[in-house]
């Protein structure tokens, strides 16, 4: 009994470790998005800035396609793989 319970643990964290470059991309557009969004709330809207934001979402929405009906528990699991 003791191993089966060494063995699933081991494979979760196996999968837990495993990074995911899409889902790490996706948390980087986030953040990218964030800033501007913050950059534009204290400075002021130009039209450089509003085409950014623009593209960022487009990108968002791309990026994080796979990743809208996952569980909070797995989405927390692939966050931490993507920190360095």
């Amino acid at each position: 009994m003791k191993n089966i319970i060494f063995i699933i643990g081991t494979i979760v964290l196996s999968a837990c470790s495993a990074r995911d470059e899409q889902f790490c991309e996706c948390l980087e557009i986030g953040n990218q998005l964030n800033e501007i969004s913050e950059g534009l709330l204290t400075e002021g809207t130009t039209g450089k800035s509003a085409q950014e934001l623009k593209e960022l979402k487009a990108k968002k929405v791309s990026a994080c396609q796979d990743y809208l009906t996952m569980d909070g528990v797995e989405l927390i699991q692939k966050k931490a793989a993507c920190l360095p």
